[in-house]
């Protein structure tokens, strides 16, 4: 009951000061001009992640304990930290170096500190337990990509709010049913700001979550697939939640960013391109040259990512071996 206070509360801030947002940045003018890769026609303010993460702080200071304050707030700073690289990003570009310093800042503090590690792959490609300096970096790279992966899906009105929507739906409940309250409760509270800034988000959209929103979401999804994999894997076998496999169902969770980003690198690689190069060959590019709207294309984009959700939850008795060809395997039929 109380996560839907919190969520409640991120919510009501979020949309509440959503409004007031838009028109600072509107009467400044400091907005997304249309042109070039930008395929929106007007002149939209691209920073929705500060009423999103307004909401967030508002409800962990109202609602959390000291206690948990404590506990969560080495994820909270790196979350904050990939907030103001976005905000610095969405204000005056940022180089990719700084942005990547900024990125591994925020991951380390996570990995680190935090100790939101990969210790094992669990007989995965024939490799069990991981030892730390091998562990660090993987963990590290599985955050920063995941992160930039999130974070490119942010293309069309309402996708990247949609898609982290479902994951946090996801996680939250897995953490809640494991009595990983603490995480349970950020992933709710940062579920009800993201309602709240989807109400403004959805197409035609009157801002834009930029990566001062996507980013530090990015951040927060990554975080959770590592720690949802170790943690379930710590299960004993017998537990209902325990999923078999469970890179695969991390895979499931996240196969909108995941795999757009493997395809598009591929893509442009193949076409001698730098594979950070931006361009109009996203997924939602591709189907918007199909005739689609942006409201259908996140609606259908979406209604994937949940179909591999459910997926996961259908295959949960099996393992890595089985059900992580068989997440990639229809991701690439279907693509």
């Amino acid at each position: 009951m109380e996560k839907i206070l919190f969520a409640l509360t991120s919510f009501l801030i979020c949309f509440i000061l959503t409004p007031a947002v838009i028109y600072f940045f509107v009467k400044n003018r400091i907005t997304d001009t249309p042109g070039g890769r930008k395929i929106h026609k007007a002149s939209t303010p691209s920073m929705g992640g500060i009423p999103i993460m307004v909401g967030v702080l508002f409800a962990t200071l109202l609602w959390f304990t000291l206690g948990e304050l404590n506990q969560s707030r080495t994820i909270l700073f790196a979350v904050t930290i990939m907030f103001i690289v976005g905000l610095r990003d969405d204000l005056v570009n940022l180089s990719a170096f700084h942005k990547l310093i900024g990125q591994l800042a925020a991951a380390l503090l996570v990995v680190v500190y935090g100790g939101v590690q990969i210790t094992s792959l669990y007989g995965l490609f024939g490799v069990n337990e991981l030892p730390v300096y091998i562990g660090i970096p993987v963990s590290l790279f599985t955050v920063i990509v995941l992160t930039n992966a999130f974070n490119l899906i942010d293309g069309i009105d309402g996708l990247a709010g949609m898609c982290s929507l479902l994951a946090l739906t996801f996680f939250g409940v897995w953490f809640e049913l494991n009595n990983q309250h603490l995480y349970a409760a950020l992933a709710a509270t940062f579920a009800g700001g993201i309602v709240g800034f989807l109400m403004f988000n959805w197409s035609p959209a009157k801002i834009f979550m930029g990566d001062t929103g996507a980013l530090a979401i990015g951040l927060l999804l990554s975080s959770f697939v590592v720690l949802f994999i170790e943690s379930n894997y710590a299960l004993d076998a017998s537990s209902p939640i325990r999923f078999g496999g469970s890179v695969a169902t991390g895979v499931a969770v996240m196969i909108l960013p995941i795999f757009d980003t493997a395809r598009i690198f591929v893509k442009r690689v193949r076409r001698g391109k730098s594979p950070l190069a931006p361009d109009k060959g996203h997924i939602h590019h591709f189907i918007m040259r199909m005739g689609f709207e942006h409201r259908q294309i996140t609606l259908i984009l979406a209604s994937v990512n949940l179909l591999f959700i459910v997926i996961a939850i259908i295959g949960k008795d099996y393992s890595d071996f089985i059900m992580l060809p068989t997440v990639v395997g229809i991701a690439i039929f279907l693509g």
